[in-house]
């Protein structure tokens, strides 16, 4: 009864997780051909990238205004998203401006990851010397979501802005995940060792397959329990 129950919840879509390069900022989530209606509204409602990204001879790039006023230089790797921000390098460090040369997140960091049919949220990466690599969430107003830290981030949900977010420096030396959303707040503390987002692309309620000692068990973006912990 309840696995039928289940099953009637969740939609049989496979989902993948595949990352999509350029250069080296990229994507996390692949919705295996599944878009929710919520996208298309998006696509629908958007306006006009307000600005033009030329390639020079040189190989670098300008963010020109539609008048050809130059409004940022020395680009490379540029890529308008969702017609309303580009990512792009400059002076070998990733960052995002609009399309009137704002900054939204500072040319400072070493990788950016994004949804590039979304585009809310940027997930920043610095590398150190030591090879080190600390991460963190920038939200489109340039705001901080979660600041720089020893963590692993990854989107979690195509329709809904959620992150896992694995805490390097957790206690008892144990790396533990949790499910961070667009402001900042906990839906789920970091106490697992692992979680699988189930349906990352339908624009329903995350079902999320979390793990711990041996045994997994499924629960909401509430944390609220579905299938309680079981071996196997």
């Amino acid at each position: 009864m309840g696995n039928a129950k289940i099953a009637n919840a969740l939609p049989v879509v496979l989902v993948g997780v595949l990352v999509i390069a350029t250069g080296t900022a990229q994507a996390t989530i692949s919705c295996a051909g599944y878009l929710p209606n919520s996208y298309f509204e998006r696509i629908e409602t958007n306006v006009p990238f307000a600005g033009k990204l030329v390639e020079l001879t040189d190989g670098s790039q300008q963010l020109q205004d539609l008048n050809g006023t130059v409004i940022l230089d020395g680009l490379t790797d540029g890529y308008i998203l969702m017609d309303k921000y580009l990512l792009a390098q400059k002076n070998g460090k990733y960052g995002v401006v609009n399309a009137a040369g704002k900054i939204i997140v500072p040319f400072e960091y070493d990788d950016i990851q994004t949804e590039p049919d979304i585009t809310t949220s940027f997930i920043v990466s610095v590398k150190s010397s030591e090879g080190n690599t600390k991460q963190g969430i920038i939200n489109r107003h340039g705001e901080w979501v979660y600041p720089l830290a020893n963590a692993h981030i990854q989107h979690a949900h195509y329709d809904q802005d959620y992150f896992l977010v694995t805490d390097n420096a957790a206690s008892n030396h144990k790396s533990l995940t949790g499910l961070l959303d667009d402001k900042g707040y906990w839906a789920v503390m970091p106490q697992y060792e692992a979680i699988n987002p189930l349906n990352a692309c339908t624009g329903q309620p995350l079902y999320l397959q979390v793990s711990l000692q041996g045994e997994t068990a499924l629960i909401d973006q509430n944390n609220d329990v579905i299938i309680p912990f079981a071996a196997n």
